[in-house]
C-alpha cells in the first residue's frame, strides 16, 4: 500500500473529478476483447521461434498480440503441477496450487475462448455485450468500484509467482532424487525464458535531427502539434491514433507535446481540449474526410489569437498524403511551412505582425538582443573605474594608490577583518584588530589623524585603509 499510494492518490482524485467516468458500453466490450484462450494459455512461448521450432512457436496465438505474450509455458506448467504434488502435504503449496488456479480462471474473461472459436455458455447480456455466467470475471466486474478491470490478461502476471513457487518445490525434490531430470528440464525451461518481441512491433529511429533541429534550436519551451492530432490510448479516445515518432521525438527536442498516449483519457481532459477554439476546430477537420469544412473569419482569428496565447509554435505532418485538410487548416491559422524531411513536414506559427504576440520566442528574441549589445559595448578596465569620493581630502590634492593585485595588499586584505557596519561594531572590530608592526611590509607609514570621527565610507580613503592598533578609540593619543 505505501509503495502504490501515489498511484491510488492519483486515481481516488480522478474518481473525485468525473475522470473515471465511461460509458459502461465501452467497458463492456474491452472486457470482452483481452480474455486469454484456454489453450493459448499454457501453450510453449513464441519465443521458441528463435530457435528455429516454428511448429511449436505457432501453437500460441493471441487475437490482442501487442498486449504481450499471455502463457505460462510448457516447462513452467510441467514443473509446477510437479511441486504440487510432490509438496501436497505443505499447507502453503495446497495454497499456492489455489491461487495459481484463480488466477487462470479469472484471466478467461468473460468469454471462453478456445482455438480460434469463441464459445458464450449460460450468456447473459450486459450493456448490449454477451457474457458467460459460468465465468468468474463476469461476477467479478460487476462488483462495485470492479467495473474498470478492462483487461483480464494481466491476472496472468499474479499467477506467475504461484506457479514459480510450485515450480521451486519441484525442482527441490529434484535435486535430491533426479539431478540429470532437472538439469534436462532447466535446459527446455531457457528456451521459453523471457520475451523476444512482436512481429507486430516493429524498431524506428529515436530521432530525426534534420526535421528537428530547428524545433531543438528554438528554447522558449513552445508547443508541438504533431498530426494526426488525438488523445489516444485505451479508453475515452478523442481525435485520431498518435503517431509512435510524435513521442520519440519529444525526448529529443525537450519540447512539450500536444498529443497524448494513456491507458485512460479523462472526460474533463477531453472537455478541457475541446474548450480551445484552435484545438477544437482542429479536431472538427481531421474528422472531415471531404474538403476542408468552412470556417469564418472570426473563428480563424479566435484559433490563431488561442494558439499564440497557449505558445504553440510548431506543427509536424507525419502523413502529408492523407491529411491535406489538417495542412489546409494550418495555413489558414498561420503556420508556415519550413522544411521536408522523408514524408514528414515541418510547419512554423508566423508571428502576428505589430505588437506583441505574446509568445515565448519574442522574450527570448529580447535577452538575444541585449547581450549582443552588451557584447559590442567597449569593454571597461578595472583600473578606469571612477572612484568615489572622498571627503577627507580636497578635491585638488591627489594620492597615489596601489595597483590591485600586489602581494603587500593581497596579504593584508586577507589579514584585514570585515568591518561592521554602525559604530558600536566598527569599535568592537577595531579592538579585535591584529597589531600590526612598524617597519614591516603589510604596514602603511601614515601620520595620525589629528581628530578621529567615523571612518570615511569611501574604500579609497586612507582612514578606511588604515587604523592604529593601539589605543581603541577614545582612549587618549598614541604614544
Amino acid at each position: 500500500m505505501l509503495v502504490a499510494s501515489p498511484q491510488i492518490v492519483a486515481m481516488a482524485q480522478q474518481a473525485v473529478d468525473g475522470g473515471a467516468a465511461l460509458p459502461a458500453s465501452m467497458l463492456a466490450h474491452q472486457d470482452t476483447r483481452y480474455g486469454v484462450p484456454l489453450d493459448s494459455m499454457f501453450a510453449p512461448s513464441p519465443r521458441t521461434k528463435l530457435f528455429g521450432l516454428h511448429a511449436v512457436a505457432s501453437i500460441f496465438h493471441y487475437q490482442a498480440r501487442k498486449e504481450g505474450v499471455p502463457t505460462f509455458g510448457v516447462m513452467l506448467t510441467l514443473l509446477a503441477l510437479l511441486g504440487l504434488v510432490v509438496a501436497w502435504r505443505r499447507p502453503a503449496a495446497r495454497l499456492f496450487g489455489l491461487a495459481w488456479l484463480a488466477c487462470a480462471v479469472v484471466a478467461l474473461g468473460s468469454v471462453l475462448r478456445i482455438g480460434h472459436q469463441r464459445l458464450v455458455p449460460l450468456a447473459i447480456v450486459t450493456h448490449g455485450v454477451r457474457m458467460s455466467v459460468l465465468l468468474p470475471y463476469t461476477w467479478l466486474i460487476h462488483l462495485p468500484g470492479l467495473s474498470g478491470l478492462r483487461e483480464p490478461d494481466r491476472f496472468m502476471l499474479l499467477g506467475l509467482l504461484p506457479a514459480a513457487l510450485l515450480a521451486g518445490f519441484a525442482a527441490e525434490w529434484l535435486l535430491r532424487r533426479a539431478v540429470a531430470v532437472l538439469v534436462v528440464a532447466l535446459a527446455l525451461a531457457v528456451l521459453e525464458a523471457g520475451f523476444s518481441g512482436s512481429p507486430f512491433v516493429g524498431t524506428m529511429p529515436t530521432a530525426i535531427p534534420r526535421l528537428d533541429a530547428p524545433i531543438a534550436a528554438d528554447h522558449s519551451g513552445s508547443i508541438v502539434v504533431d498530426v494526426p492530432f488525438g488523445l489516444g490510448g485505451g479508453l475515452g479516445i478523442d481525435g485520431r491514433s498518435v503517431s509512435a515518432h510524435a513521442l520519440v521525438e519529444a525526448t529529443a527536442d525537450g519540447h512539450p507535446r500536444a498529443v497524448s498516449v494513456t491507458s485512460w483519457v479523462p472526460a474533463p481532459t477531453v472537455h478541457a481540449i475541446q474548450a480551445h477554439p484552435f484545438y477544437r476546430d482542429l479536431l472538427a477537420v481531421e474528422a472531415k474526410r471531404g474538403p476542408v469544412p468552412t470556417l469564418t473569419a472570426g473563428q480563424l482569428r479566435a484559433a490563431r489569437q488561442d494558439a499564440l496565447r497557449m505558445r504553440v509554435g510548431w506543427a509536424i505532418v507525419w502523413k502529408p498524403a492523407s491529411a491535406g485538410p489538417v495542412i489546409g487548416y494550418l495555413r489558414q491559422v498561420g503556420f508556415r511551412f519550413a522544411r521536408k524531411v522523408g514524408n514528414a513536414e515541418l510547419y512554423r506559427l508566423a508571428p502576428a505582425t505589430g505588437g506583441h504576440t505574446g509568445r515565448s520566442g519574442c522574450a527570448s528574441r529580447a535577452r538575444s538582443a541585449r547581450r549582443h549589445r552588451r557584447a559590442l559595448a567597449p569593454a571597461r578596465s578595472p583600473r578606469t573605474r571612477p572612484r568615489p569620493p572622498c571627503r577627507h581630502r580636497s578635491p585638488g590634492t591627489a594620492r597615489p594608490v596601489p595597483r590591485p593585485g600586489r602581494p603587500h595588499q593581497r596579504q593584508a586584505a586577507r589579514r584585514r577583518p570585515r568591518r561592521a557596519r554602525g559604530t558600536r561594531h566598527r569599535r568592537q572590530a577595531a579592538r579585535r584588530r591584529p597589531r600590526r608592526a612598524r617597519g614591516t611590509r603589510h604596514h602603511r607609514a601614515r601620520p595620525a589623524p589629528a581628530a578621529r570621527g567615523r571612518g570615511c565610507a569611501s574604500s579609497w580613503c586612507w582612514r578606511s585603509t588604515w587604523r592604529p592598533a593601539w589605543p581603541p578609540p577614545g582612549r587618549g593619543p598614541l604614544t
